[in-house]
């Protein structure tokens, strides 16, 4: 459902600035790892930023009523700052957003992001119930099962839903 408190122009213009930013944190970011890789701090702050930034469009795609071919090229470019960004520690609500999104564009192991995002994920040993089922709707071969959410109050609930689709 499109968002109804902002007009067409708005959403135009805040999609206009999008792009802007993203053209030019691209460029600062990729400037930064040609001349001191991407591990370089600068480079690592320009991925998170360019992260937040794809969010960003994504969520007003979205809000404006964009169903088309937009979101999933949004997403792409989302998806390829998370995985260079990624760890374990990072936040969990960011990967599990990161995750449902996949499942919802139907993005799947055809994927090179997402096969290295859930490659990252496995050699990390990241143990949680919800990312493992949402791994499983991208990768019906994965095999991790873990019983536990990493955060038990705030989400078992969410496990006696998806065991009916288990089922």
């Amino acid at each position: 459902m499109r968002g109804k408190c902002k007009d067409d122009s708005y959403f135009a213009e805040k999609l206009k600035k999008s792009d802007a930013d993203v053209v030019n944190f691209e460029s600062l970011t990729e400037k930064a790892v040609a001349e001191k890789g991407e591990s370089d701090r600068g480079a690592q702050w320009g991925f998170a930023i360019l992260c937040t930034t794809y969010q960003n469009r994504f969520n007003l795609l979205y809000t404006a009523g964009n169903r088309d071919g937009d979101l999933k090229p949004c997403f792409e470019g989302l998806l390829k700052y998370y995985v260079k960004t990624w760890e374990p520690k990072q936040s969990y609500f960011d990967l599990i957003k990161v995750l449902s999104l996949a499942v919802l564009l139907d993005v799947k192991t055809e994927n090179e992001q997402i096969n290295a995002l859930i490659g990252k994920i496995k050699e990390s040993d990241f143990r949680d119930y919800m990312a493992d089922f949402l791994i499983r709707a991208i990768d019906s071969t994965y095999e991790s099962r873990h019983e536990e959410f990493r955060w038990k109050n705030t989400y078992q609930p969410l496990q006696d839903i998806a065991a009916i689709e288990e089922i």
